[in-house]
């Protein structure tokens, strides 16, 4: 299918996210640039250039050890329908908040899993950086990532209430559940 077919069937809400800004990295996670959600996401630019861009994961457990997964939207233009862990997204490179690469990933973090997950009781401090990762993957034959991620750890209760353009179902699992699915 071609980019300007696949772009014609995107739904508004996410067709409007693929001109924000995220930051290219090097290995290093050094800043080298900026390029659209567009252009980051796209293979056919992956591939050429080997474009890097900043992301983070975020593992939500509740005191009952439980994970926060989430089954993305069907409108979602990366892995749509896939369950997937709590939150994983993208620090804005417009956001002066969101450029360090630890306290900023914590923001966008925050800022994140409010916007998907309509989660207000996670702060910057409750969340711990565990380590980085490269991560490659492809989604169809348009759509892929190439992150430097930022694996991160939250632990605690909260309410969640899905966005509807980002998450098509959220459910905790167990450890017994999460240990199946190995």
């Amino acid at each position: 299918m071609s980019l300007a077919r696949t772009l014609s069937t995107v739904c508004p809400v996410q067709a409007a996210s693929l001109a924000e800004q995220v930051m290219l990295v090097d290995r290093g996670d050094n800043i080298i640039g900026s390029a659209s959600k567009q252009d980051a996401h796209l293979m056919e630019n992956i591939r050429s250039t080997g474009m890097l861009h900043r992301a983070f994961s975020v593992f939500l457990f509740n005191t009952r050890n439980e994970l926060l997964v989430q089954q993305r939207s069907s409108e979602k233009i990366t892995f749509p329908d896939l369950y997937t862990i709590s939150c994983c997204s993208l620090p804005l490179a417009t956001l002066a908040n969101e450029r360090d690469p630890v306290s900023g990933i914590k923001e966008a973090a925050v800022r994140r899993m409010r916007h998907e997950l309509g989660i207000t009781e996670v702060q910057v401090g409750d969340i711990t950086l565990l380590t980085r990762i490269i991560y490659f993957g492809s989604s169809c034959g348009t759509w892929g990532e190439h992150e430097l991620d930022h694996v991160l750890l939250v632990r605690k209760d909260v309410e969640v209430g899905g966005n509807p353009d980002e998450v098509r179902t959220e459910r905790y699992k167990a450890r017994r559940e999460q240990e199946k699915t190995k």
